[in-house]
């Protein structure tokens, strides 16, 4: 994809969803007026379209979360399990099983809590 000529672009504090690469920004005028964004790489984004990226982005990461502190907890339960044979402490373990499960509660209330922004057209 050519690249866009650099004048009157801004940089922007956001990431590209594709790359992660630091995003740009100009301002069409005109009766067609939108924004445009673009990476260093040419991914392009439309305003609307860069936010349904993102809240794609948060929801998967979201997911991504909730599973690893799943498995944080098997650990520590699997940790738990030998130390109740060989010994050793086990309230740390113990704390840490609860707090896994409490924060598993807490991102799945965020992900039932989440609306994504219902976008009129493109």
């Amino acid at each position: 994809m050519p690249k866009a000529n650099l004048d009157n672009w801004t940089v922007s504090e956001l990431g590209c969803p594709d790359c992660a690469g630091v995003l740009r920004f100009i301002s069409r005028k005109g009766a067609n007026r939108h924004t445009v964004y673009e990476c260093y790489v040419g991914h392009r984004y439309s305003t609307a379209s860069l936010l349904s990226a993102k809240e794609g982005q948060l929801e998967s990461t979201l997911w991504s979360t909730l599973v690893l502190m799943a498995h944080v907890e098997a650990a520590c339960r699997n940790l738990l399990e030998e130390k109740r044979h060989v010994g050793g402490p086990q309230r740390p373990v113990q704390q840490r099983i609860r707090e896994a499960r409490a924060q598993q509660q807490t991102i799945r209330g965020i992900i039932e809590a989440t609306r994504v922004c219902a976008l009129a057209g493109p």
